[in-house]
C-alpha cells in the first residue's frame, strides 16, 4: 500500500469521525429545539457539500467513499431520532 493510499484512508477515517461528532451534536440540538436543529442541519449540509467537493478534487474514489459514509450517517441519525421520538 503506497503513501497515497494511506492518505486516502486517513482522510476517510477522519471524515467518519467528524460525521459521528456532527451527528451527535445535531441530535442534541434537534432534541432541545427543532427550529435550531433545522438551522444546524442546513449549515451541516452546506459544509458537507464543500467537503465532498474537496474530496472530489483529491480523487473521485475518495468523494465516493465520503458520499457513502455520509448516506450511512444520515440513515443512522434519522432512525436514531425517529426511535427517540416514539
Amino acid at each position: 500500500m503506497g503513501f497515497e493510499n494511506w492518505v486516502f484512508v486517513v482522510v476517510l477515517v477522519t471524515y467518519l469521525i467528524s460525521l459521528g461528532l456532527v451527528s451527535v451534536i445535531f441530535q442534541s440540538i434537534f432534541a432541545k429545539n427543532q427550529r435550531k436543529g433545522y438551522i444546524a442541519l442546513i449549515l451541516i449540509a452546506i459544509l458537507n457539500i464543500f467537503q465532498l467537493i474537496q474530496g472530489y478534487s483529491m480523487s473521485p474514489f475518495v468523494a465516493l467513499g465520503m458520499f457513502l459514509l455520509l448516506l450511512t450517517t444520515i440513515a443512522v441519525t434519522y432512525f436514531s431520532i425517529k426511535k427517540q421520538r416514539s
